[in-house]
């Protein structure tokens, strides 16, 4: 008889979605801080490697006892557990694996920087136009400092303004926004509200 497998319900209601987006990246915020604090104790005692209880909730000991090391190996990421299970039936924890997953050098002491914070507000009026202010690392940038593209085909523009609009857009742009921007007016979500599209585009099996 014939099985089939179901994946993980994606949700549909927008605001569900953007909640679970935002429980996606607290969730990866706490791995890699733990992992950090755990390549922390492994450096700061010369090791290249704790044992943890099967449960991964805590250190094997003699390190059992340390509740900052404990408190942040029950939050590591799966990933970090790579080696599996030892005949002792504990999980090791490596030193390597921690930095394949932070990106760090073994004999690299010096704590990791944190990366940009990036912040978008963006306010649409049904009736007029769309303003957009950025925050980076909580400044505001002056709006000649920022660049906005919006690529939005259920507007109904023609083809031929479509592509005006991707060369002006590539060519004013970054190269690795241009690559971005010239994909996304390329194979535009919603491509079926631009008028005038020959047949046959967007090409498939990109």
């Amino acid at each position: 008889m014939a099985t089939s497998t179901q994946g993980p319900a994606v949700a549909t209601d927008a605001q569900l979605a953007a909640l679970e987006a935002r429980e996606r990246q607290l969730r990866e915020a706490i791995e890699r801080r733990a992992a950090e604090v755990v390549r922390s104790w492994l450096v700061d005692h010369g090791r290249t490697w704790v044992a943890v209880e099967f449960t991964k909730a805590r250190a094997e000991s003699p390190f059992d006892d340390d509740a900052e090391l404990a408190a942040a190996v029950g939050r590591l990421p799966r990933r970090a557990f790579g080696c599996g299970l030892d005949v002792r039936g504990s999980f090791i924890v490596r030193l390597a694996a921690l930095n394949g997953y932070l990106g760090r050098l073994h004999d690299d002491t010096t704590p990791a920087a944190p990366g940009p914070r990036v912040e978008l507000v963006v306010v649409r009026d049904p009736d007029g136009g769309t303003t957009t202010t950025m925050f980076l690392d909580g400044a505001e940038l002056p709006a000649s400092e920022v660049e906005e593209y919006v690529i939005d085909a259920g507007w109904g523009p023609a083809y031929d303004d479509w592509i005006e609009s991707r060369d002006d857009a590539v060519e004013a742009a970054s190269p690795a926004a241009a690559a971005l921007l010239r994909e996304s007016y390329d194979y535009p979500p919603g491509h079926k509200y631009i008028e005038g599209a020959p047949d046959g585009w967007p090409a498939e099996g990109r």
